[in-house]
């Protein structure tokens, strides 16, 4: 596993090496990545249910905690898991926060439209990030 300080560096065959991954080795990073997805896809299928209750509450709370920062915390490298939750979380109400100001600016207040492109991004930047953590774990070292 490279440090963050060996980023970018040549390695001993001349290639560059890969950047490293968001929760440190690619296979963490795979299975958050898929578990995140898993938790959007519930959380979609549960809002389109139209069901009412503690579950989808609960699902709708941990989407709009983690989905968005984490999905932005996929670019930076975090050596500690708890210090990648924490961020996830300050980083993911800062974006929710950026675009509730956005349209109380605009007069354009549609809060599910929001929810829905914050999802399709997150989910994008997931996808993107587990294709290559599982790129790095079939990579032959």
């Amino acid at each position: 596993m490279s440090s963050i300080a060996e980023h970018g560096r040549p390695s001993e065959d001349g290639r560059e090496r890969a950047r490293p991954c968001w929760l440190g080795e690619p296979r963490r990073s795979a299975l958050v990545d898929c578990l995140l997805l898993l938790l959007a896809v519930a959380t979609v299928a549960i809002c389109l249910a139209d069901a009412h209750g503690v579950a989808r509450l609960l699902l709708v709370l941990a989407s709009a905690c983690l989905l968005p920062g984490g999905a932005l915390l996929t670019r930076l490298p975090m050596a500690d898991p708890l210090e990648a939750l924490g961020l996830a979380v300050a980083v993911g109400f800062c974006i929710e926060a950026a675009g509730a100001l956005a349209m109380i600016w605009t007069g354009w207040w549609h809060p599910f439209g929001w929810a829905l492109a914050l999802v399709i991004a997150a989910c994008a930047m997931f996808a993107l990030d587990l294709r290559r953590s599982v790129a790095m774990v079939r990579e032959p070292q």
